[in-house]
């Protein structure tokens, strides 16, 4: 078998982890568990990753570039913000509702790190990876530059609840509709 660079094991242990906590939970994604998820050992953990916070720092990360491909391309130039808008919207809406526990991952992690002594920032460094991915993406829209950094912070409150509502209920037309109007609130915030 061929020998892994620091940075494909790294990739590999982050999918392993991703996967094992939107399956199972984070309780049940020890280091032990994601190693051999990845069909490795539990020493190329440790030698890949100094402790779980940074394996978990790695997730976050691989989340918000996933979201950030998600909607990559999907913006059209001289297009109307609402209808950018609304197209990132369904993109988006699509991801969320391909896999279920994905969007369980993301909440687990954020419970985890303030639940966890010493890892609120975790959260913090999640939350702030979201609102730039989500301020990224208004700027390809064309959302003017000026309320940009609320008007991310608002959508990706926004987004956390009508996923969070959407787990909890399976509502698909109740989130439909509350997304039809954080769109019109976020229109009216960067036009």
């Amino acid at each position: 078998m061929a020998r892994l660079s620091v940075e494909q094991r790294r990739e590999q242990l982050v999918r392993a982890a991703i996967e094992v906590i939107a399956a199972e939970g984070i309780e049940r994604a020890s280091l032990r568990r994601i190693a051999e998820h990845a069909g490795a050992s539990l020493a190329s953990v440790h030698y890949a990753f100094r402790d779980k916070d940074q394996l978990l720092a790695a997730v976050v990360a691989a989340v918000a570039d996933e979201i950030a491909r998600t909607l990559a391309g999907v913006f059209t130039p001289g297009a109307s913000v609402p209808a950018n808008l609304a197209a990132g919207f369904e993109r988006y809406w699509a991801f969320v509702e391909a896999d279920r526990g994905h969007q369980l991952l993301q909440y687990e992690l954020t419970l985890y790190a303030a639940r966890t002594p010493g890892a609120a920032w975790l959260a913090a460094e999640q939350y702030a990876r979201y609102r730039a991915v989500t301020a990224d993406a208004l700027r390809a829209a064309g959302a003017a530059e000026a309320n940009l950094a609320g008007a991310a912070a608002f959508l990706v409150a926004g987004f956390d609840g009508i996923i969070l509502s959407y787990l909890a209920t399976g509502d698909r037309a109740a989130a439909r509709a509350s997304l039809g109007h954080l769109l019109d609130a976020v229109a009216r915030l960067v036009a």
